[in-house]
């Protein structure tokens, strides 16, 4: 439980914790904010900044601002982002504009030297005093790999080209972020962000973190960042990117649990970790507010065969690929191995 208000003299350590929202995602950062407050430490004092459009309504920041009545442990600033980021063209629909707002941190917090970014659809489990100590010494970010980017078994050709990146680039989620904003003002590196972004990449300011900082970025353990989508589908192999140990850490441990991609909880229900979720969402200052909840098992049902159709082509791409550089023997030999390397690695 979150700090009682004759606590607030043990206060030592103050974290900033930087969130960007619209307001169709004012209700997933309060209950982000919610989670951290619930499982803060007494002498953790969270400092929010709020990044919002020039079009967020006053009144849900104002509802949002009711999470301090609960939890006297924190401050809640509301930053307007004004146009920022307005022609930006967003390639993939569960990305927002506000999450290009990151990438103005460093000149914003002037005021800190490291802060803590997180994406809305998150819940925090923990304290986060630990995370935000790690070290950053010649860093700009530290994160945590992502499965998808990182995974050699992917068809990502096309993005590999798109970014200059391969699965070797340990490419990072940025959807939790420890920054180290006194390097990325030493280094301009704003500057290059937002000429970055001007590219169009099809993740945007995720890629323009992972191109800009590569060999920048310290990689951090997976239990402050754990997936949900790690779960739900069998193309997954949690253990190819991250070692054995930290991963089964991580599914008993969560410190931060991310709801990535499509499958949200606010949208669907027998999602793997949505009770989490929906136990800070009913103590939220939005519990009031009606959920029209999907059936997420039937949504995972059909994700699933349409990942084993697009796994086949993938398969049939690389059978023919080297059927005409290298013949049908050493092709059939190259698809059996592939197949017997995948179905060894447990989940």
């Amino acid at each position: 439980m979150g700090a009682a208000p004759g606590e607030i003299s043990l206060i030592q350590t103050r974290i900033p914790i930087a969130l960007a929202t619209d307001e169709n995602y004012a209700m997933p950062t309060a209950v982000a904010m919610t989670s951290m407050l619930e499982n803060a430490a007494k002498n953790t004092f969270y400092d929010f900044y709020i990044l919002v459009p020039n079009d967020f309504p006053a009144r849900t920041a104002q509802k949002m601002a009711l999470v301090k009545v609960a939890y006297p442990h924190c401050h809640i600033h509301f930053i307007d982002m004004k146009d920022s980021f307005s022609d930006t063209l967003m390639r993939l629909g569960h990305i927002t504009k506000p999450t290009c707002y990151r990438l103005l941190l460093g000149e914003i917090l002037l005021q800190y030297e490291k802060c803590i970014y997180l994406d809305s659809d998150i819940i925090v489990c923990t304290d986060l005093t630990e995370l935000f100590s790690t070290d950053l010494e010649g860093y700009y970010l530290g994160g945590i790999k992502d499965i998808d980017f990182n995974d050699p078994f992917q068809n990502h050709d096309e993005r590999y080209k798109e970014t200059g990146l391969s699965a070797q680039s340990n490419y990072i989620n940025t959807g939790v972020l420890l920054m180290n904003l006194k390097k990325i003002r030493q280094d301009g590196m704003t500057e290059t962000f937002l000429r970055e972004i001007k590219k169009g990449y099809l993740f945007q300011d995720q890629d323009v973190l992972n191109i800009t900082c590569l060999n920048k970025i310290r990689h951090l353990p997976v239990k402050y960042n754990l997936m949900n989508y790690l779960f739900l589908f069998p193309d997954r192999k949690p253990y190819l990117i991250y070692p054995k140990g930290e991963f089964d850490e991580a599914k008993k441990n969560p410190v931060i649990i991310h709801y990535a991609a499509h499958l949200k909880p606010w949208l669907y229900y027998g999602l793997k970790f949505d009770a989490a979720w929906y136990k800070y969402f009913i103590i939220s200052v939005f519990k009031s507010q009606q959920l029209k909840r999907r059936n997420g098992k039937f949504k995972i049902f059909c994700d699933n065969i349409l990942c084993r159709m697009n796994n086949a082509i993938m398969l049939m791409k690389i059978f023919l690929r080297y059927w005409k550089m290298h013949g049908l023997l050493f092709t059939l030999q190259k698809v059996k191995k592939r197949l017997n390397r995948i179905n060894s690695i447990p989940f």
